[in-house]
């Protein structure tokens, strides 16, 4: 990956083996952060009218619309940035706008709150974010689903019974079969408290 070499991916691999301050890893914000600078010279290379600022504010538009919560990392906020300065190779008039701890913790917050864990075709875990699921809201009662492509790791959102006209998609946030405490511990990260019906009748 441009601006993010193996070497360089490998060295976050073994420098996040020996931390544990968030289920974000290094690893994820540098890719992102390499995906947003390609995006960058993209806008930039098809007008050369448009700002640094700007372009970088077009690129990362994807996370900026996303639900996140305030200050994901805390304290290791800072410790992520300054790691990433050592990895990443961008050119360093993009190091103002791409290592700024806003921008970080809209890539944090994003991947906290949006990603999906998958299953690589080649084997292994890891986790993506997809722009349909992430616009759906939580129900304990979903009227739908996610299922996922091994093959490609494509997502589709398959409703688990018929939905009525104007009844709203949701999925569910926390694995069907909890129970209610269960549920608030888990959407506990996500920076709210579900008042579904569900949630209500068991109250």
């Amino acid at each position: 990956m441009q601006y993010f070499t193996p070497e360089n991916i490998n060295e976050a691999r073994k420098w996040q083996a020996t931390k544990d301050p968030a289920n974000v890893t290094l690893e994820a914000v540098g890719r992102s952060i390499a995906r947003i600078a390609a995006s960058v010279a993209v806008v930039l290379s098809k007008d050369s009218t448009v700002g640094l600022p700007e372009a970088v504010r077009q690129a990362s538009y994807p996370f900026a619309r996303l639900a996140i919560p305030q200050d994901p990392l805390g304290e290791w906020t800072a410790v992520y940035m300054e790691k990433l300065t050592t990895l990443l190779t961008l050119p360093e008039t993009l190091h103002p706008e791409l290592f700024s701890s806003d921008l970080i913790n809209v890539i944090i917050g994003g991947l906290a709150l949006n990603a999906h864990t998958i299953t690589l075709p080649k084997g292994g875990a890891g986790s993506g974010v997809y722009v349909l699921t992430a616009n759906l809201n939580h129900n304990c009662s979903p009227t739908a689903r996610v299922d996922m492509d091994g093959k490609t790791v494509d997502v589709a959102v398959k409703a688990n019974r018929k939905i009525a006209s104007g009844e709203e998609i949701s999925l569910s946030y926390a694995p069907q079969g909890l129970s209610l405490a269960a549920r608030r511990e888990r959407l506990q990260k996500y920076g709210f408290s579900c008042v579904c019906k569900k949630c209500k009748d068991e109250s």
